[in-house]
């Protein structure tokens, strides 16, 4: 991958161990300023609308990062870390709460499951990059679109299908009828 990040960003070699590190630790930073920032606005924004802003945040950045400057690039990264952030911490309870208490443990392991797969996909994608990076294949790329397609699925799922939130996260809120409502 580092060969043809230095095709394609055009960087000299010296200059590219940088700036590598800085397009990895930047998908962190996003991830650390999400997973500890989400406490400030989840008490106020439903599980559901949180993954509908984490898809949204999603499906946008993914274009950015198949720009060619570098703070555009470096932008991308954060605001899909961001995301990922997001989704570590909303995913998880949002599922917790709308599970019923007989496969609720089984579908907390299935959601560590799919991340996991999702490591393994992203995997699997690298392995079609060519050997020589000045052959203009720019399969490295569509790493980048796996999370989008996922993020547009569970979008359109979220807005067509699941109106409502957990009943837990309607009765903090006193709003027992759209609570009773969730659970049919």
């Amino acid at each position: 991958v580092k060969k043809h990040l230095e095709v394609f960003l055009d960087w000299p070699p010296d200059v590219l161990s940088l700036r590598e590190d800085l397009l990895a630790l930047i998908y962190l930073i996003g991830m650390f300023v999400s997973a500890f920032g989400v406490g400030l606005f989840f008490p106020r924004t439903s599980r559901r609308k949180a993954l509908m802003i984490a898809d949204t945040i999603t499906i946008f950045a993914i274009p950015l990062n198949f720009l060619n400057p570098y703070p555009v690039f470096l932008a991308g990264r954060f605001f899909l870390g961001f995301a990922s952030g997001l989704n570590y911490v909303v995913c998880p309870v949002h599922i917790r709460e709308m599970s019923p208490p007989e496969i609720r443990d089984f579908l907390g392991s299935m959601n560590s499951g799919g991340m996991i797969l999702g490591c393994l996909v992203a995997t699997l994608l690298s392995l079609k990059i060519s050997s020589d990076p000045y052959s203009n294949d720019h399969h490295w790329m569509m790493m980048f679109i796996a999370p989008g397609v996922v993020s547009l699925f569970r979008l359109i799922i979220l807005r067509t299908v699941y109106y409502y939130d957990s009943p837990k996260y309607y009765t903090l809120f006193d709003k027992y009828d759209l609570a009773l409502r969730s659970e049919e």
